[in-house]
């Protein structure tokens, strides 16, 4: 794995990129083109979050750490509470519990089996109320006004 792939500057840069082919999908009218956008989305979150693990612990950009993480929220939010500010961890919490992805393990999506589902919440289909926007900014500006990456 290249090391600017796991150093925060490098992991923010790709779920930027994550969240803008969620934009560009959400709102076509075929439906398997909105369920890649969700994806999109989920990896988004996914990586803005693990760049600011990094960031608060290098510990992290490790790649074997990295993946001990794997795609589980609930896993990334235990992570995060030990280590961010209160406000920030709870309010990641509050979008976790509102869009039921503590209950998601969406490795599912990467690795389908027969008879599981992946459920997802109708509120990550409006890219401006689904609140991330707000995470993904805050992490955003930390990373880079103390970037020396």
């Amino acid at each position: 794995m290249p090391k600017d792939y796991v150093n925060p500057l490098g992991m923010l840069n790709n779920a930027k990129i994550w969240n803008e082919l969620y934009k560009q999908n959400i709102n076509d009218r075929d439906l398997n083109r909105q369920m890649v956008a969700i994806y999109c989305l989920l990896i988004s979150i996914e990586m803005h979050l693990k760049a600011y693990l990094i960031f608060l612990d290098n510990v992290f950009g490790e790649e074997r750490y990295l993946k001990k993480l794997g795609h589980n929220f609930k896993s990334l939010y235990n992570h995060l509470e030990k280590k961010a500010p209160k406000d920030f961890s709870q309010k990641v919490k509050e979008l976790f519990t509102n869009h039921k992805l503590f209950i998601q393990d969406f490795s599912i999506l990467r690795y389908p089996k027969e008879g599981y589902l992946f459920w997802v919440n109708r509120s990550l289909w409006n890219q401006n109320k689904h609140g991330f926007n707000e995470i993904f900014n805050f992490i955003s500006e930390e990373i880079n006004k103390n970037s020396s990456f």
